[in-house]
């Protein structure tokens, strides 16, 4: 029986998750060798023939045909950054890159708004720029949510209402993490007087 994409997805991040618990496991062997697939990931990025030792790594879960480029990119970013979130924790890229904005707003703000005009083709140079901000500013990244996002942003309706309403939330978390401080808006009067009308 096939497993379940999503399972397979679960799968192949928990596998990253594990080479980055590797690069400082107490087993003497372990350690090179977590090196030594990053380093094939991050090569991965380049492209060309520097693919097939990455491949050879994310083949290992069965991705379906139209998500191994995305699997592939994923890899590559954990490898130039591999300080995760939970696996749970369901964090956004824009989550994250509002909080490193707290310290580095001009920089951050002006990559991450950059990023959200990218189309599919550019995505994944502006995406690589923003996870070498994160990994200078020592903020995780959720990689299993990433993944997720980066199908969305991806597939052939990267220009259509579900996509559109995944930037809209990055940037609202973005805006969010950045000014934790700033007061959240509250109920429009409108909505504060149906809210009356109904506990009449």
């Amino acid at each position: 029986m096939t497993t379940p994409a999503v399972n397979r997805r679960y799968d192949f991040i928990a596998d990253l998750y594990q080479l980055g618990a590797d690069l400082t496991s107490p087993v003497p062997r372990r350690t090179p060798e977590a090196r030594r697939t990053l380093a094939h990931l991050r090569r991965g990025l380049a492209g060309d023939r520097q693919h097939v030792a990455a491949y050879e790594y994310i083949f290992r879960h069965n991705p379906s045909d139209n998500e191994a480029e995305t699997w592939m990119l994923i890899a590559g970013l954990f490898a130039l950054h591999p300080k995760p979130t939970k696996i749970s924790a369901n964090t956004s890229l824009g989550a994250a890159m509002g909080v490193l904005a707290r310290t580095r707003k001009d920089s951050v703000t002006r990559r991450f708004t950059q990023l959200l005009g990218q189309n599919s083709d550019a995505l994944p140079h502006y995406l690589r720029q923003c996870v070498q901000l994160l990994a200078h500013g020592e903020q995780p990244v959720d990689y299993r949510r990433l993944l997720e996002d980066v199908l969305i942003l991806t597939s052939p309706e990267h220009c259509g209402p579900r996509a559109q309403d995944l930037r809209l939330l990055w940037i609202r978390e973005f805006h969010r993490h950045a000014n934790p401080d700033r007061p959240r808006a509250g109920p429009t009067p409108h909505a504060a007087a149906d809210s009356e009308e109904t506990t009449k």
